[in-house]
């Protein structure tokens, strides 16, 4: 207690205790108790206890500042102190020690700051609803995104129905989501496009019901997650998908369109070109005692001719097969396909004494056995074509790698450079004059082709005067 004059007249054990533990100074009765404050706040309490001698009673929290490094708070109550008639004769101030309730509220608006601070940076839009009785839905609050979104203020928005703020169009099926989340006490998510300042945007809504101790909801959680960037994205993929998915119908339809061409013209050329073979041929038998020498020669030329072209057709007829061949497809043992065409060929590798080495070939599933013969055939009767001069040696082997075989075909003949590596699987590409070795140039076509119907590669390494080493990998 203190009197008209602010000096101390009493005083508790607990009031002493405390300024001499945050203040080191003991205080004593007659003293002014403005001398035992802080100088800083001398003028602060000096304004509480003269309105508390002008009659007021104040409640006030006081800071001490500095103790040990740390703040300090009290809460504290000036009373004016009354004599009898009821005249102003002192001050009574009574409180106590609040430092860890205060610390504790500081801590807590430290974390409402922060979240407040994201809930308001966040891109995303979030809103909080509460819910009224006969499940009406008012905003509670919104953060500036969603604001921003909209092109409103706060005052449009917080305290108001959602069918105020909201577009006419998306009410009922926001009303359903929201009563639907309501009943469930599940989230619910929709995908919903609506009209902004800034355009239209599409985005997922999410609605989360917020339940009490007791499991009713009184507020709705929502969000809104913007996806309209990916929208945008997804209608022009949809597009290129479809016109690429067109366009892949048009090419397969013309190459179906070419390959039947080129299967009827190579089949109808076939026999006016026997008959032209034919007759050239009776030609010579029935007048060759009456030609001179230029005209047995040009006959010759003209059956040789003809016997190349009908090659060229045939063969055009087995590259335009490839795709059209609808044979079961199945296992096919590669080492009983190469047994059968070094058979074949018997007569070629004793006339070149030829030395072929066959290691252990897989078996390949999936496959067409007419197009894994075809494909063997043209590569082994490649490597006896171009043959060098030492003795042919063909070595014929598979290797096992991760999810495919690759199986290859050596030779030790005349190879060619490997700058035409490339070339010589394109159809028609020779690299020797048609005098030196015969050939139309389809049959590595042929294989390119075959192999590329598997999904698969064809390669080949080669040296002019080396041999040549034709590679193809095929799945498991």
């Amino acid at each position: 207690m203190v009197d008209n004059n602010l000096t101390i007249i009493r005083f508790n054990k607990q009031f002493y205790t405390l300024y001499k533990k945050y203040l080191g100074k003991e205080i004593t009765i007659g003293g002014c108790i403005l001398d035992y404050s802080k100088d800083d706040q001398k003028q602060e309490l000096k304004e509480l206890y003269v309105k508390a001698l002008q009659g007021e009673t104040i409640k006030t929290e006081l800071e001490i500042p500095i103790y040990n490094d740390k703040p300090v708070f009290f809460y504290l109550k000036y009373k004016p102190l009354r004599d009898n008639t009821g005249n102003v004769i002192g001050v009574f101030v009574s409180g106590f020690d609040i430092t860890e309730k205060k610390i504790a509220q500081m801590a807590l608006l430290q974390k409402q700051s922060e979240q407040e601070l994201i809930y308001n940076t966040v891109n995303e839009i979030i809103f909080l609803i509460d819910v009224e009785e006969g499940n009406r839905f008012r905003f509670q609050s919104v953060n500036k995104s969603f604001l921003n979104s909209k092109g409103l203020q706060k005052e449009q928005v917080l305290n108001k129905y959602i069918e105020d703020v909201i577009p006419a169009n998306s009410y009922p099926v926001v009303l359903e989501n929201y009563q639907k989340a309501l009943q469930t006490g599940q989230p619910v998510s929709w995908e919903e496009s609506s009209q902004y300042p800034t355009g239209e945007k599409t985005g997922i809504v999410t609605i989360t019901p917020i339940l009490n101790d007791k499991g009713a909801c009184l507020q709705l959680l929502g969000s809104v997650h913007d996806i309209t960037a990916l929208k945008i994205s997804g209608d022009k993929l949809e597009k290129l998908n479809a016109k690429l998915k067109y366009q892949a119908m048009a090419l397969a339809e013309s190459n179906l369109e070419l390959e039947r061409f080129a299967y009827v013209a190579s089949h109808d050329l076939q026999e006016p070109l026997r008959m032209v073979s034919s007759f050239l041929q009776l030609l010579e038998k029935k007048y060759k005692d009456q030609l001179d020498e230029t005209g047995s020669k040009y006959i010759y030329y003209a059956v040789d001719g003809a016997g190349r072209m009908q090659k060229l057709i045939l063969d055009l007829l087995e590259y335009s097969r490839v795709n059209t061949n609808d044979d079961a497809t199945g296992d096919t043992n590669m080492n009983a396909v190469t047994k059968e065409i070094l058979h074949i060929m018997e007569s070629k590798i004793k006339e070149l004494n030829a030395i072929v080495e066959v290691g252990p070939l897989p078996v390949l599933a999936l496959t067409r056995r007419t197009q894994m013969f075809q494909l063997m055939q043209n590569l082994i009767s490649n490597a006896f074509k171009y043959h060098g001069v030492n003795q042919l040696h063909i070595s014929i082997n598979a290797i096992e790698e991760n999810n495919k075989w690759i199986i290859s075909v050596k030779d030790n003949g005349i190879g060619f450079d490997e700058a035409f590596a490339e070339k010589v699987f394109i159809i028609f590409r020779r690299l020797h004059n048609k005098s030196e070795y015969s050939g139309t140039g389809i049959g590595l076509s042929i294989c390119k082709k075959i192999i590329e119907r598997y999904h698969g590669k064809i390669w080949v390494k080669s040296a002019p005067g080396k041999g040549s080493c034709f590679y193809f990998s095929i799945s498991k």
